[in-house]
């Protein structure tokens, strides 16, 4: 990559945001591992957490959001009762917003 972003001038790229992914990917090598390519405004989940490399959380909160709406929907829709409600949400939801938000920043957005 640092090539291509170097020699842009040579290869007349100069914008590295125009690069085409498939020249990018594969050719970094770790460990004898191919990494993936991802650019640095898109984010890498890594153990159910948005991460990316600008550093900007919105993408984490965007997806909890996402997720805890989705969740409380099915919830609802189910005919489960108040106790099955009641495990659900402190067994299965708020411990999965837990991890994600005791590692994202808690500011506001």
């Amino acid at each position: 990559m640092t090539g291509l972003i170097h020699n842009a001038d040579k290869y007349g790229n100069t914008n590295k945001e125009n690069l085409p992914k498939k020249h990018l990917k594969g050719n970094s090598v770790v460990q004898r591992q191919t990494t993936p390519f991802i650019w640095s405004n898109e984010p890498l989940v890594y153990l159910g957490v948005q991460l990316a490399m600008n550093i900007n959380w919105k993408h984490q909160f965007t997806y909890s959001t996402e997720c805890l709406k989705g969740r409380l929907e099915g919830l609802s829709a189910s005919y489960a009762l108040s106790r099955q409600t009641h495990d659900a949400i402190h067994k299965a939801i708020i411990p999965g917003l837990a991890y994600s938000i005791s590692v994202t920043q808690c500011t506001a957005v």
